[in-house]
């Protein structure tokens, strides 16, 4: 996929009634395709920009993959199926998706990371190995763990990276080996449920199916009519530093990590190898206040880098260095290079649920249209459980796991 390319849609095909439609093919609609097409269903799935497009949140080269989930133990089920997807997805495509590098979890005991990290490691029998900043600097030089006095140091040795581009293109291979049609480029102006199926309108014509699955990302809110929940959508800098040790800044010296610290809630990857300038990859989780005036978005064509970004970037860097310097600086630092070196900045787009879970649900009244939904920030790792969960929703089917939690019920609203 050539995010940059002027390409043709993926299907040219004069078919037009499908068992069922998907609109949006960021990695939630790509997983939700591949899935119902394993199981026999004629899919087509729409798609506004090129495939692997930079304009949203499945883009880049790396995201975490972890399972001593601290944002809530009910998630635990649904990453073990995530992780059997992925595992699937490589004997079915013959790539290398993951890196089982580990996760350092760095933070005070009292913490949400801490304390959630451990609940969901208790709950759910997990490894996830207590040690001090000693023994975490000793095993993995390239990270400073003992930064910060009074740390908590958690390692989760399951845990790591999925390598996110190629999943995009190991999903979309996939999916249409098994029979999906992708269409890219193909504007959806708007649909609607009528008595026997659901009417897609784009801008190449209409197209009818008898079920359908919204997975837009930042675009769901004018997708989503009825839904009656407001997404947020916050546009996040995901910064690069070249690192001045590089042996120090491989996977098996720096693990990933995720540290609640008093300047942020700070995660990353290190150097992966899977994209040359890519570097050591640093970024803030949270949005404070300050930067929150400079990050929100009200749509997300706003997203690009022009000067509200520079803006933002003002206000983000020097806290990003800072950390960066104090975190890695055993891997990004030396004496002969005592200054950062910065490798790239890119931007990418969050889309959050009022409480930060995601929204998995059918819209309220309707026969035929389930969504997926508020998935930014920690949603990729997912993608192939998610997909599983969605084609059963929209088959009528219990999905394998139970995502109740994850409804439209909890903010009071009824199917």
């Amino acid at each position: 996929m050539d995010p940059d390319g002027d390409q043709p849609p993926l299907s040219d095909s004069s078919k037009t009634h499908f068992d069922v439609i998907v609109l949006g093919l960021g990695v939630m609609g790509l997983a939700t395709c591949r899935e119902l097409a394993r199981r026999g269903l004629s899919v087509l799935g729409l798609e506004q920009f090129d495939l692997g497009h930079r304009h949203g949140s499945s883009h880049g080269s790396s995201r975490l993959f972890r399972k001593a989930y601290f944002e809530h133990p009910n998630y635990v089920e649904l990453l073990h199926r995530a992780e059997d997807g992925w595992r699937g997805l490589e004997s079915d495509t013959g790539q290398v998706l993951m890196n089982a590098c580990g996760l350092l979890s760095i933070g005070p005991p009292d913490s949400d990371l801490i304390r959630g990290t451990l609940e969901s490691t208790r709950q759910h029998k997990l490894e996830c190995e207590p040690m001090d900043a000693a023994e975490a600097a000793r095993r993995f030089p390239g990270i400073n763990a003992s930064a910060w006095p009074s740390m908590s140091v958690l390692f989760e040795k399951g845990a790591g990276y999925i390598y996110a581009e190629r999943v995009m293109d190991a999903l979309a291979t996939s999916a249409s080996k098994h029979g999906a049609q992708l269409m890219d480029a193909t504007h959806v102006s708007h649909w609607q449920e009528e008595d026997r199926c659901v009417r897609v309108i784009t801008e190449v014509g209409d197209y009818t199916a008898d079920r359908m699955v919204i997975t837009a990302g930042p675009w769901s809110s004018a997708l989503l009519t009825g839904v009656g929940i407001k997404t947020t959508i916050v546009r996040k800098l995901v910064f690069w530093f070249m690192p001045a040790n590089p042996e120090l800044a491989k996977p098996s010296s720096l693990p990933c990590y995720a540290t609640q610290l008093p300047e942020g809630f700070y995660y990353g990857v290190p150097d992966n190898g899977d994209v040359a300038e890519d570097g050591v990859k640093i970024a803030r989780h949270d949005t404070p206040h300050e930067i929150l005036h400079t990050a929100n978005l009200s749509s997300p064509e706003e997203m690009g880098v022009d000067g509200r970004v520079d803006e933002q970037y003002e206000v983000e860097s020097p806290l990003i260095e800072s950390v960066a310097r104090r975190l890695l600086g055993p891997c990004l630092l030396s004496d002969e290079q005592p200054d950062l070196l910065p490798g790239h900045l890119s931007v990418c787009q969050y889309t959050l649920s009022p409480d930060g879970d995601f929204l998995i649900d059918r819209i309220p009244g309707s026969k035929r249209v389930v969504f997926g939904a508020g998935f930014s920030g920690h949603g990729f790792k997912f993608a192939p459980a998610i997909g599983e969960v969605l084609a059963s929703l929209a088959l009528n089917e219990e999905p394998v796991v139970d995502v109740g939690f994850l409804s439209l019920h909890r903010f009071g609203v009824q199917g």
